[in-house]
């Protein structure tokens, strides 16, 4: 199942009198999530971060090679190797996983301009080469020093530099405090604010410490607007991505925010320094959840006290950089409400569900065949379901397609809202958080009775009668008929039964459902009522 791409469920009824309703079901494990698998770093809306940090460097203020002073930024590398921008050491120190002590790989040589000293470094990231390149913020320059070196360079001066982020490129985007901008590096292109301090959506207010996505967008944290901001790349304004509700404790508001992190599903994580915790605003959200910190000040490792910057490793473990307490903090991600078992227990559930209602199930393995397939029914009336994650991407594509009447949205994160489906509101049923509201729903929109879909049949009588030519007769009429036919013809008897119920126990050895009906016909079967249960469809003559 998890490697199949994500395709919405098609439902498709019949026109004709037959009222015979088939499903098409190419929903697989990804519509509860954006992608068919897990994103690359296997974070889903049911992690969760163990709310007890374990010290991973410092704990004391001071400047032996154990200790930290007034620590403000922090990177973590590929190999989980941490580097810390120790503001007050005037130095970049690296504790490699394990250790006991740190090794001074940056500066350490006292308070200075020199091109080995430093006056408060408040972030470093580090390249794919092991070079650094850090925020010498009251010298008003971005150093770069090479691995193993033992002076830096200056690549940018005459700034403010506060927050560093790294594209997947190499590119190097600067939080400006005295411009109230982000500049991008190499070069000084402004990508972010650069319109004087405010409130509008082209400006920053203080901007702190900032991330970049795989698409090149910037977030920033907008200390004093209360805010973090989305700059899409090449745009002159941001998004609101979090807080802008003016300063507050309350889910919809930050208080100076310090540092944001994404994750691959769009997720936004906010360390909110004037509240001490860690919020977490899913894609879309007007609020986040509180999943890290507690009220007040303490030294035990589920405080963050006046922290100053927030990093999301390549497994989804979060360190805060806690400067009151003069430390690096852990926080592990748990993962197991994301497993792939789960997930497929799930989907499996789904399909069940779906089962109940009719058994005409058939599945594809992209989007682009449910598009191909949707345009080679003829004559059917066409009932969508598709996740949210896709949806604003796919329903523009279909929307128009005269045999679509129906579209469901799954929304499983009640979080995010959905702005953009208002546009198709002809045919958008609704938003459903669960399947279940949606089997209800399509049960209700294309008429069915309980979970048996009614067929009527004419006689041979009737048809005579009515002096139907054949070609005239809709494909699945006439073999319904065909069949009826032939099934009240045969001569069958009581080993006839027993031979179709043990053929059908074996087909379906793994499905209870399916098990239960065989059970009741096998029970209740008699002359006056022949029933026939199949994988595809289960049909009653009266």
């Amino acid at each position: 199942m998890a490697t199949e791409t994500v395709c919405p469920l098609i439902l498709t009824t019949t026109s004709n009198c037959c009222e015979l309703v088939k499903y098409v079901y190419d929903v697989n494990i990804s519509y509860f999530l954006d992608n068919p698998s897990l994103p690359p770093d296997g974070i889903c809306a049911k992690s969760k971060w163990n709310h007890e940090g374990v010290i991973v460097v410092g704990g004391d203020y001071g400047s032996n090679l154990k200790q930290l002073k007034a620590p403000h930024g922090m990177f973590v590398d590929d190999n989980d190797a941490i580097y810390v921008a120790d503001g007050a050491n005037q130095r970049v120190v690296k504790w490699e996983p394990g250790a006991t002590v740190c090794q001074v790989v940056a500066g350490g040589n006292g308070k200075g301009n020199n091109s080995n000293q430093f006056e408060f470094v408040t972030k470093v990231v580090v390249d794919k080469n092991g070079t650094m390149f850090i925020c010498d913020t009251y010298n008003h320059r971005v150093q770069r020093w090479f691995k193993d070196a033992n002076h830096g360079e200056t690549i940018v001066d005459d700034i403010l530099c506060y927050g560093l982020a790294m594209d997947n490129e190499g590119s190097l985007y600067i939080s400006d405090q005295a411009e109230d901008s982000v500049v991008k590096w190499p070069g000084k292109e402004i990508v972010a604010g650069g319109n004087g301090k405010g409130f509008g959506l082209n400006q920053l207010n203080d901007p702190n410490h900032l991330f970049v996505d795989r698409d090149k967008s910037v977030y920033v944290a907008n200390n004093f607007n209360y805010r973090v901001v989305k700059w899409l790349a090449g745009t002159k304004e941001g998004i609101i991505v979090a807080g802008g509700n003016e300063e507050g404790s309350a889910k919809n508001q930050l208080s100076t925010p310090q540092s944001v992190v994404v994750d691959d599903s769009g997720t936004v994580y906010v360390l909110d320094y004037g509240n001490d915790r860690v919020t977490r605003w899913f894609e879309g959200s007007t609020w986040g959840n509180i999943i890290l910190g507690r009220p007040g000040w303490g030294d035990d490792a589920s405080y963050i006290s006046c922290a100053n910057d927030l990093v999301l490793d390549r497994h989804g473990n979060l360190y805060v950089v806690d400067n009151m307490n003069a430390r690096i903090l852990k926080f592990t991600i748990d993962k197991s409400g994301c497993s792939a078992d789960k997930t497929e227990k799930l989907y499996q559930d789904s399909i069940t569900k779906l089962q109940r209602i009719t058994t005409l199930i058939d599945k594809f393995t992209n989007s682009n065949d449910c598009i191909k397939y949707l345009d080679t029914i003829n004559n059917k009336t066409v009932f969508l379901i598709i996740s949210d994650k896709i949806g604003e991407q796919l329903i523009p594509l279909v929307f128009n397609k005269p045999q679509l009447e129906c579209i469901y949205i799954f929304n499983p994160e009640k979080q995010v809202r959905i702005n953009w489906a208002n546009k198709w509101a002809g045919k958008v049923k609704g938003i459903y958080h669960h399947m279940e509201q949606i089997f209800q729903a399509i049960k209700f929109d294309s008429g069915q009775i309980g979970s048996l879909t009614s067929i009527s049949i004419l006689t041979k009588k009737d048809i005579e009668k009515k002096n139907f030519e054949s070609n005239e007769l809709d494909k699945s009429f006439m073999y319904t008929q065909l069949l009826k036919e032939n099934l009240l013809d045969m001569k069958y008897d009581y080993q006839a039964k027993t031979t179709l119920v043990e053929y059908c126990r074996n087909k379906y050895a793994d499905d209870d459902y399916q098990l239960s009906l065989i059970d009741e016909f096998h029970i209740e079967y008699n002359k006056q009522l022949s029933g026939i249960h199949d994988r595809r469809s289960v049909i009653f003559f009266q």
